[in-house]
């Protein structure tokens, strides 16, 4: 049942399937709307081990124990097979289903039943002949799995290899998810258990099959984030969170269980990722979807700027720009920056990485591929991206910036302050020590040269810190554009009156952090070997 809200009236809501399928077996036998097509999909990551000794254990929450009657009386009729466990979880006795197939794979030695009840005052449970039904306190399944022995049993399947199967609802899948590591952190701590999770999942013993949960409207959610906010999640330090379809999530953990791999989760992190996720059809896809109730933790809190507006001198002349409008530009070079980052920080994790043949035998360990490959990386963060992050995009916000909170500033004062630093001498040298470092990698071992190992050693401190140094500048340069933004977010439509200075104050940073940046570089840079 939904409440009343602002786009919605109170009703009791039906299941979309079950009660088509249920209005069309009430109809007349001899009705044609009885007739059905179908169609069965078998989800790719659902399926019984390929060695039928290997232990399984399922968890199910309500209706979610459909898919497990097929696959346990299966599991039942294979030849040696392993121990089979089933954890329930329903709200009353009645909402245990299938209890005579279970009371029969359990007689016959081939199930082990755990059951949970969370609105009944009675518990029920096997006793190898028939179901029992005793006063107990209410429990939800996660409580009942950590009891000393299904957690010491959990604890022991596990070792032995067991396969997993999850199907409920996403909060449901949850709870088990955090049961689980509880009993894995037996070997030793939260990290430790977070650890060996994550190679369950990475060795295809950990399947689930969620429900799609709605959710609620986004404007009566309990927790909201500003939009800028979610720009300082794409770090390991700080975890991983990003925006779809006006939500955020956090997707620390998922990143490690997702399918495509750690680096494209890492990839859209602090960022606005709907058009993304809709690109790839994700929102269409239930077995996708449903899972993003699993790390949804609030909505995007949503602005109210009036009608505020103003005039801004650009290169096509006056151009009346609204206050959102201007909020939206600042949001987007924000998010373009942290895109930049996110690429960056994949572009130079080479530096841990296995690169050659050799080194897949061992650890990752210096090379001259490495080195090149390393300053190819830096080459593109000064060509492509601290260009883009501040060339013409900056210079159309600063005009958009400037037109509405300043009477003084010339539009093209901030371009003019780049293009001074892009000319300086701290620049050049950058740009001639990337030219340079590259000469000398291709003339490495010529006569005349220094060693080999010395040209690497130099070239491993080089890249060690222009890797430091690309990436600290495009945090500078992301933070910045952040607190921008959350002028707007802390003063909405009083910005123009109440926030223009430290707005122009944010606007009037982006010089220094960029020919910081050149100079850090330029001092630091290591010395080249005498020959």
């Amino acid at each position: 049942r939904t409440p009343a809200t602002e786009v919605s009236r109170a009703a009791e809501r039906s299941g979309t399937a079950s009660s088509f399928l249920s209005r069309l077996m009430a109809a007349p036998d001899e009705a044609a709307e009885r007739r059905l097509s179908i169609k069965i999909v078998h989800p790719p990551r659902f399926a019984l081990p390929v060695d039928p000794r290997l232990p399984v254990v399922v968890f199910a929450g309500g209706t979610g124990i459909s898919p497990f009657r097929g696959m346990l009386l299966a599991r039942a009729a294979q030849h040696e097979g392993g121990e089979n466990w089933l954890f329930y979880g329903a709200r009353t006795p009645a909402e245990v289903y299938y209890q005579d197939d279970w009371a029969k794979l359990a007689s016959a030695g081939r199930l082990n039943v755990r059951v949970a009840l969370s609105q009944s005052d009675h518990g029920l449970r096997f006793d190898g002949q028939a179901w029992v039904s005793a006063p107990a306190p209410r429990r939800r399944l996660d409580v009942e799995m950590l009891t000393p022995e299904n957690a010491e049993r959990l604890w022991a399947l596990l070792e032995a290899g067991a396969h997993v199967y999850v199907c409920g609802r996403t909060g449901f899948a949850k709870s088990v998810q955090e049961a689980l590591q509880t009993v894995l952190a037996r070997s030793g701590g939260a990290d430790t258990a977070a650890a060996r999770f994550f190679a369950l999942v990475g060795a295809d013993r950990y399947h689930q099959e969620i429900f799609t949960t709605y959710g609620g409207p986004q404007f009566d959610q309990r927790q909201f984030f500003d939009a800028s906010s979610v720009a300082a999640y794409n770090q390991p330090e700080a975890g991983y969170r990003l925006i779809i379809s006006g939500r955020v999530y956090d997707v620390t953990e998922f990143g490690q269980m997702h399918p495509g791999g750690f680096k494209i989760i890492q990839s859209y992190a602090g960022l606005d990722a709907t058009f993304a996720y809709q690109k790839v059809q994700h929102d269409v896809n239930p077995e996708v979807d449903s899972l993003l109730g699993m790390y949804a933790i609030g909505a995007v809190r949503r602005l109210n700027f009036g009608p505020a507006w103003g005039l801004a001198i650009t290169p096509q002349g006056l151009q009346p720009v609204a206050l959102a409008d201007l909020y939206a530009a600042w949001l987007r070079l924000l998010y373009a920056v942290v895109e930049m980052e996110n690429a960056l920080l994949n572009d130079y994790s080479i530096r841990a990485e296995q690169v050659t043949y050799d080194e897949a035998r061992g650890a990752p360990h210096p090379s001259l591929y490495r080195a090149q490959l390393l300053l190819q990386t830096h080459a593109r963060c000064l060509r492509d991206y601290l260009t883009k992050a501040t060339g013409p995009a900056l210079a159309h916000l600063w005009a958009l910036t400037s037109g509405l909170c300043s009477e003084q500033h010339a539009y093209r004062w901030l371009p003019q302050q780049i293009e001074v630093i892009e000319a300086g001498p701290a620049a050049q040298a950058v740009r001639a020590l990337a030219a340079d470092a590259q000469a000398r990698l291709s003339a490495a071992g010529a006569p005349n040269q220094p060693p080999a190992a010395a040209t690497l050693a130099w070239l491993e401190q080089l890249t060690d810190l222009l890797a430091a140094e690309d990436r600290r500048c495009l945090n500078a340069l992301k933070r910045t554009l952040q607190r921008g933004a959350q002028v707007f977010e802390a003063h909405e439509q009083h910005t123009l009156t109440r926030g223009r200075r430290a707005l122009l104050a944010v606007m009037e940073e982006f010089p220094g952090v960029l020919a910081g940046y050149y100079t850090q570089v330029a001092q630091q840079a290591p010395a080249w070997p005498e020959a």
